[in-house]
């Protein structure tokens, strides 16, 4: 290390091992910054600016900056969203929600009963990340809730997840959720949230929501 009166020059380098007890040692890494290490091996950033992983710099363009670290920030300007970066992929700081709601009756029992279909964008994937649902049975009957990706109009559908009654109390209301954190590949046509009284017979009352953030 080099010094003048008017700074002090750093090589990068990477981490130290901890120094001895009663010592600290600062040191520049290959990002840029300048660190502490005390006689415990906590580091510390000393210098201004993002850190890796911190996430301090909003990167503002049209295109994704490379290299990111987990839970860095691009502010996309063509598409005016912020994303951040969770360790794979971009994603949308802000999360989405849809919703449906099903007021029931006994005996119904085929597959579609109740469904509720949602276009899903041709510009992107998404990242569903939950899936909850609040329900209402008037006997003991097992309704599911369930959350389908369809590939194209008219295809089979591709079950994602489902919340299930099978554990609630008659003439009681009961939330439900599961996180789900999967990736709807682009392409996929269209989403559907279907209400299926598979067990018993029951006046079945449900509203469910699921939440997505858009992928970069």
């Amino acid at each position: 290390m080099a010094t003048t009166a008017q700074k002090i020059e750093y090589a990068e380098v990477a981490a130290p091992s901890t120094p001895a007890a009663a010592k600290v040692v600062t040191y520049a890494k290959s990002d840029g910054l300048v660190y502490s290490k005390d006689d415990a091996g906590v580091e510390t950033l000393m210098s201004s600016g993002p850190a890796a992983g911190g996430g301090t710099d909003l990167h503002p363009g049209t295109s994704f900056p490379g290299s990111p670290a987990n839970n860095d920030l691009c502010y996309r300007t063509d598409r005016d969203l912020l994303y951040f970066y969770d360790g794979t992929r971009w994603l949308t700081v802000n999360e989405y929600q849809i919703d449906a709601a099903f007021l029931g009756t006994s005996g119904i029992s085929a597959d579609n009963a109740g469904a509720f279909l949602f276009p899903v964008l041709s510009d992107g994937s998404i990242y569903l990340t939950k899936f909850f649902a609040n329900t209402y049975v008037s006997a003991t009957a097992i309704w599911l809730v369930e959350l389908y990706a369809v590939a194209s109009a008219g295809n089979a559908e591709t079950l994602i997840t489902s919340l299930s009654t099978s554990g609630d109390s008659a003439g009681a209301g009961t939330r439900h959720e599961t996180d789900i954190n999967a990736l709807v590949a682009n392409g996929t046509f269209m989403l559907r949230i279907g209400f299926n009284e598979t067990t018993g017979s029951a006046v079945f009352t449900g509203a469910a929501s699921l939440r997505y953030r858009r992928v970069g």
